[in-house]
């Protein structure tokens, strides 16, 4: 179960009035009208795993300011799942949400968007697409949206763009003609890519060492239950997919 992290831990974030305008329409149209030019192409600097972990924790800003407002716990499980494939992605399935009609209203309008940003970087991710990033900007903008201080969340954004781009960037030409296939299609894998802690996005004072990245992964891995969240695979699906280790253990890279 995911725990609110310190920035997001506040009253006057979670129980500030839903002031944002909304209407029904702006579930069908927020991909379509809603994007920003240089976020995007921002986060096209960054490699898989770094797409996947802002994506998790876009969703969390998006999570945590709605959560005391409504249930809307089936966000957390999704969460969950992203930052655990950054493990390995054996972990999880590749889901699909079965959206309700009448979530269009205030709130659960706003988890429809970000589950549908969600289901489409997860499967993207599973399937190695080189359009990782693609749902970034549209979920960093409905994070900024609905968050009652625009400075804090401009603040956190920039801290974290500017740790993830030197560490991790982007290993290939998009534009590159000439990129592995897979059955047919384009496919990139990102196994080789470096696990990010959730604590990396959310805890100004994390050092990325290989001990603190250890026993935060390890920490993570430990709290998590598969039989409480039904996208996470079970140990025994997960060594017959050929995982290497002991599931939901970290062992390292």
């Amino acid at each position: 179960m995911l725990k609110i992290p310190d920035i997001l831990n506040n009253t006057s974030f979670y129980d500030a009035e839903l002031d944002y305008k909304w209407d029904r329409k702006m579930v069908t149209d927020w991909d379509d009208k809603v994007s920003n030019y240089k976020l995007f192409n921002i986060f096209l600097k960054l490699n898989h795993k770094a797409s996947i972990g802002m994506a998790a924790a876009l969703a969390e800003w998006i999570y945590w300011r709605l959560h005391k407002k409504d249930n809307i716990d089936i966000l957390s499980k999704h969460i969950e799942t992203l930052w655990v494939s950054l493990i390995d992605k054996r972990y999880v399935k590749k889901w699909e949400y079965d959206f309700i009609p009448g979530e269009r209203d205030k709130i659960h309008g706003v988890k429809t968007i970000a589950l549908e940003s969600l289901e489409r970087s997860n499967r993207n991710y599973i399937d190695g697409a080189y359009n990782i990033s693609a749902e970034l900007d549209g979920q960093a903008m409905l994070a900024r949206y609905i968050c009652p201080d625009k400075n804090l969340f401009d603040t956190w954004l920039e801290n974290c763009i500017r740790k993830l781009i030197p560490l991790f960037p982007v290993e290939y030409d998009r534009s590159s003609k000439s990129k592995p296939k897979k059955n047919g299609r384009s496919y990139y894998d990102s196994s080789h890519e470096q696990p990010i802690p959730r604590e990396f996005f959310f805890s100004p004072d994390f050092e990325f060492t290989s001990k603190n990245t250890q026993e935060a992964l390890d920490n993570f891995l430990i709290n998590l239950s598969y039989k409480d969240n039904d996208l996470l695979n079970t140990p025994e699906t997960m060594l017959a997919e050929g995982f290497k280790g002991t599931p939901y253990r970290y062992g390292g890279k």
